[in-house]
């Protein structure tokens, strides 16, 4: 018994040499597949999470503009139709006027349009456009002159 004992073991261990070269492409070929996937999902959360800094930047935007509107201390004076992708206060005095305490973040381009002797809604009175550079969508919020307003989300292109 003891010697089949040493016979099974010796067979057992003259077995024993590693992964084949079949094993060891198995595993590189699924490491790879894997790796693939999740370098996809990667730039699918960085562009939604871009897409996130647009949309809370058009909000403190069209925050800073009811402000400025809304103060009748201030006067209000046209903006042409601006962009910046500069991080900081709006550079265009009319745009730093138009959106007071607004601050750009890094990455994103801001476009400013404001026209106050609209009054009517067949014209446009004023126009926020908000891009991040990474993203592969834009949003803008456009007011008509009568008051009313929308909100476009999710609009294709971007970037800077």
């Amino acid at each position: 018994m003891r010697d089949n004992m040493h016979a099974i073991a010796q067979r057992w261990h003259r077995h024993e040499g590693g992964f084949t070269l079949i094993e060891l492409l198995t595993i590189i070929a699924i490491i790879g597949v894997l790796g693939g996937l999740g370098l996809a999902s990667f730039k699918v959360y960085r562009s939604d999470a871009a897409y996130s800094v647009t949309e809370s930047t058009l909000r403190n935007a069209r925050n800073s503009v009811e402000a400025s509107v809304n103060n009748p201390d201030v006067v209000q004076i046209p903006v042409a139709l601006v962009s910046q992708n500069v991080p900081g206060e709006p550079q265009d005095a009319s745009a730093h006027s138009y959106l007071p305490a607004f601050m750009i973040p890094k990455n994103v381009k801001v476009s400013v349009f404001y026209d106050p002797s609209c009054s009517t809604a067949a014209c446009q009175s004023d126009m926020l456009e908000v891009s991040h550079c990474f993203a592969n969508e834009y949003t803008r919020w456009v007011r008509l002159g009568d008051g009313s307003d929308f909100l476009l989300e999710h609009l294709a292109g971007g970037g800077c």
